[in-house]
């Protein structure tokens, strides 16, 4: 995006003599002229060039011949041999460059200061962040053992059902079907209730999700063509 800057603009710039004088000649039409030509050497830097009057010319859809005589007349903008300016404009540039200047300075100091207090924190976050990557894969890697509760037991295969796809796939399952079976399983017994704070399993008297899982694929005909295949064992 191209950077755009501010330059001040009297609100009386009207009653100036040099624009009143102009305005008596070139009426609102110069005036607007001579703020859009102000604008025009904003954006060049403060100078443009004499010999890219007519260029100037066709951009604003001005005759040449008034930006001329706004330029040359009026005592508004000064001159030589190559190029125009307006004093005002380059003492307000002027400025603006100082201030940037300044501000770029107290960013560079402010940046080493905050700079010699980073050491501290990136190693604070690394501990963080093992601690959670530690806490992550003792959560992923947790197996369905006989000591876990049954409700613990299907909690962890809901998060982690991979586990039971690899073992199946391991003892030659259809990866497809025991995925697709899998997915239908976890869909149907995590459906919750009306109210919304139980899940199907849940409200079951007992839930053995090993016993559960075998019932399920025993069912399923294309699973069944194959060997029987015990889900966990």
């Amino acid at each position: 995006m191209k950077e755009t800057f501010y330059f001040s603009h009297d609100y009386n710039a009207r009653e100036d003599a040099k624009i009143q004088n102009m305005m008596s000649d070139m009426g609102w039409e110069g005036y607007g002229l001579y703020w859009v030509i102000i604008e025009k050497l904003a954006e060049a830097g403060g100078r443009l060039a004499i010999k890219d009057t007519k260029g100037l010319s066709f951009a604003l859809r001005v005759e040449e011949e008034k930006i001329i005589l706004l330029r040359d007349n009026y005592d508004l903008f000064c001159k030589d041999e190559t190029s125009f300016w307006s004093n005002r404009l380059l003492v307000h540039i002027k400025k603006r460059s100082k201030i940037s200047l300044i501000r770029q300075k107290l960013g560079r100091k402010g940046g080493l200061a905050k700079a010699k207090q980073l050491p501290s924190k990136p190693i604070a976050n690394q501990e963080q962040n093992v601690a959670k990557e530690s806490k992550g894969k003792e959560s992923k890697g947790k197996e369905i053992t006989s000591e876990s509760t049954p409700a613990q037991e299907m909690k962890d295969f809901i998060s982690n059902p991979e586990r039971v796809i690899s073992l199946i796939r391991e003892k030659g399952g259809d990866e497809d079907i025991v995925r697709r079976e899998i997915q239908k399983f976890i869909s149907y017994w995590t459906e919750r209730n009306k109210s919304g704070t139980k899940e199907r399993w849940e409200l079951q008297p007992t839930f053995d999700v090993k016993r559960r899982l075998a019932t399920w694929f025993n069912k399923i005909q294309d699973f069944n063509k194959k060997p029987k295949i015990s889900v966990y064992e």
